[in-house]
């Protein structure tokens, strides 16, 4: 049997979601998180395998898994949605619920356009008969709306978490979010395609079909993505739950200066930063201080974040050891972990941010 270009990336599309949806379901540690990038996992599956059918042409006559398959990008982004808020945040059963009545809505929605004969499936295709009502044209391109809504709030929550993991945690890799943007990114990306792919196709400048080709890539892509971040670490912040505000602390002037030498002192003294994954928490249980006075502490006295603090006191510490003969075998990277580094691409930016040059720079000129 002569295997086609878009059953090949089918194929291979769902064998490597496949793979690590195992790698990720056999992981030792079991979050909510976890369950629905699973899931998120398992649906790239079915939508590969819907596209795979629309290729093949077989989906006219089967017009519940077409409605079905046709609102398979609301229940993308909606998966996506819970499993950023469940990592970061904790994503209520209120908000699962109103997705799950949603996309079955758009199912039924778009089983009722077929059985009237408002629409039908060629392909991949939902093609309007003359008679169709306004409210079917509507049913398809809410998707928009809803699609981007949705998106823009989650980059704003992304963001909103970025500065709230930097108050919390030191480490290049936990802190790390740019990933979920290039998640979301990739998402827009991918149904700007199809809407121009659609104008396009009907000015008979391309092949309409050709964009849902690249969507199957962008699907792969995604999954490459995410297994080797997200299913591969276990992203969990429970400190951002227990975090409190510290607007009400009572913290005085003469507290705030005597807490500041005493958190100084522990710095040179202890070195706590040398722990690549040093959190505000096991600060404070180290230094017998409430988080929240900690916190304010670094952001008042020191006009900083914990993130930014703790990694210059590694960034002094790396040109301490750097500077030593005795550590002239270890590469730039061996000099940043032993000074409480864990990710090559986190330090190599904090190092640019601290210094004003890269390590490779700054080590030349200490020659």
């Amino acid at each position: 049997m002569e295997v086609t270009l878009s059953t090949g990336i089918v194929i291979f599309g769902v064998s490597i979601t496949v793979f690590v949806f195992t790698l990720l379901v056999r992981k030792s540690t079991k979050t909510k998180g976890n369950l629905y990038l699973a899931a998120w996992l398992l649906l790239v599956v079915l939508h590969l395998l819907f596209l795979g059918a629309g290729f093949q042409n077989h989906l006219d006559k089967l017009p519940l898994v077409t409605a079905f398959g046709n609102a398979l990008p609301l229940l993308h982004i909606f998966l996506v949605s819970l499993y950023i808020r469940e990592v970061y945040q904790k994503a209520s059963t209120r908000l699962v619920v109103i997705y799950c009545l949603t996309f079955l809505g758009y199912v039924l929605l778009f089983f009722t356009m077929g059985k009237l004969g408002y629409t039908r499936q060629v392909g991949l295709l939902i093609v309007y008969s003359n008679h169709a009502p306004l409210w079917t044209y509507l049913v398809t391109t809410s998707f928009i709306p809803i699609f981007a809504a949705l998106t823009l709030v989650l980059f704003n929550k992304i963001k909103g978490y970025r500065f709230k993991i930097k108050t919390l945690y030191s480490d290049g890799i936990r802190t790390n979010v740019d990933w979920l943007n290039y998640w979301l990114t990739s998402y827009l990306m991918a149904s700007l395609l199809i809407i121009g792919s659609i104008f396009l196709g009907d000015m008979e400048i391309m092949v309409i079909e050709s964009s849902f080709l690249i969507v199957c890539a962008v699907l792969t892509l995604q999954v490459f993505m995410v297994g080797q971040i997200g299913a591969a670490r276990n992203f969990s912040f429970p400190e951002m739950g227990a975090m409190k505000k510290y607007a009400a602390s009572g913290l005085k002037e003469q507290d705030k200066e005597k807490l500041k030498r005493k958190l100084t002192t522990y710095f040179e003294s202890e070195k706590p930063y040398l722990d690549p994954e040093l959190n505000l928490m096991d600060l404070a249980e180290a230094l017998q201080l409430p988080a929240y006075q900690i916190s304010q502490l670094i952001n008042e006295t020191m006009e900083s974040s914990f993130f930014d603090l703790i990694n210059r006191y590694r960034i002094d510490e790396f040109k301490m050891r750097l500077a030593n003969p005795d550590n002239s075998h270890l590469t730039i990277f061996g000099v940043a972990q032993d000074s409480g580094f864990n990710s090559k691409s986190g330090f190599y930016k904090v190092f640019k941010k601290v210094t004003g040059k890269s390590p490779n720079e700054y080590r030349q000129s200490i020659i």
